[in-house]
């Protein structure tokens, strides 16, 4: 029924009809839909008394149909990203690897008006004549066409007096395959983290040598929260521990031996992130219990 729904929830189908699309019989899909029209007490939606359709003319109306279409499209929004960053991840692999083959990026569909936003302003010829007059009488001494380019006066009118329009930055091409949220992330991490050339690790025990903190790459930062988000992880509790990481860093007498970001978050079973996220993750439920228990 979610399939065959129409885009407000309506189904419009008889019982054989719909038994025959589920490849059940006449009995399966009546009982069937007496469970659907049914009360629920224990569904954890509590609108409509649980239940999940109801009849209307002509077939059956899926309640709650709007929740279900959100969540496809977060799901086709989420396939959607796995796909670019994958893509990403190829041609990163082509690269390091020395081949010259990567695989093709989708081209983006431009609609009429950005299209018409975009345009390249026309050129304007304008035939100037230079003339003289003695005597009452006009005489053409001179015919010659100039180019003259058309541009956007402050006010937004095209002419040739107005300022050009200056261009919009254009975002770096590593930023493409990853969704805003992941981008954010990043930013957030960086706004903290430790800066290559201006921190330095704890000096080694054995031979006293201090280096300094490896430099931060944002696309390959990017593309270990990517992978942390696809196996369910949360970004915010990313940034949340590694703030704590580097509070514990730059805390006197107790600094912890620094990486770059990317490495700290690495795909290692012991990259430091692992721990922490699961500490973080536990004091937080330990706490929801406890507010929950103060409440009761």
């Amino acid at each position: 029924m979610l399939v065959t729904a129409e885009r407000s929830g309506l189904v419009e189908a008889s019982i054989p009809g719909l038994a025959k699309l589920a490849g059940i019989s006449l009995e399966e899909c009546e009982a069937g839909l007496g469970v659907l029209l049914a009360p629920d007490k224990y569904s954890r939606t509590k609108e409509f008394e649980g239940r999940r359709i109801m009849e209307v003319a002509g077939g059956w109306q899926v309640l709650n149909y709007s929740r279900y279409r959100e969540m496809k499209s977060e799901e086709e929004a989420r396939e959607a990203n796995r796909r670019k960053v994958a893509a990403w991840r190829a041609r990163e692999k082509a690269k390091r690897e020395g081949k010259t083959e990567v695989p093709p990026q989708k081209e983006e569909v431009v609609t009429p008006e950005e299209q018409a936003q975009s345009a390249k302003p026309e050129d304007v010829t304008v035939d100037v004549t230079k003339v003289t007059e003695s005597n009452q009488n006009v005489t053409t001494v001179q015919s010659t066409e100039y180019k003259v380019q058309s541009t956007s006066s402050p006010n937004g009118e095209e002419g040739c007096g107005g300022k050009r329009a200056s261009k919009k930055k254009k975002a770096p091409a590593w930023k493409a395959p990853f969704p805003e949220d992941v981008l954010e992330a990043v930013e957030q991490i960086m706004t903290f983290w430790a800066q290559a050339g201006k921190d330095w690790q704890p000096a080694d025990r054995a031979t006293g040598k201090r280096d300094p903190v490896p430099e931060t790459s944002r696309p390959k930062l990017a593309d270990r929260l990517a992978a942390i988000q696809e196996d369910g992880g949360d970004l915010k509790v990313c940034v949340a521990i590694a703030q704590r990481f580097m509070e514990d860093y730059r805390r006197p007498g107790t600094r912890v031996w620094m990486k770059a970001a990317q490495y700290f978050f690495g795909i290692r079973d012991d990259a430091p992130w692992r721990a922490l996220y699961r500490a973080h993750v536990t004091n937080e439920q330990t706490l929801e219990l406890e507010e929950v228990g103060s409440n009761g």
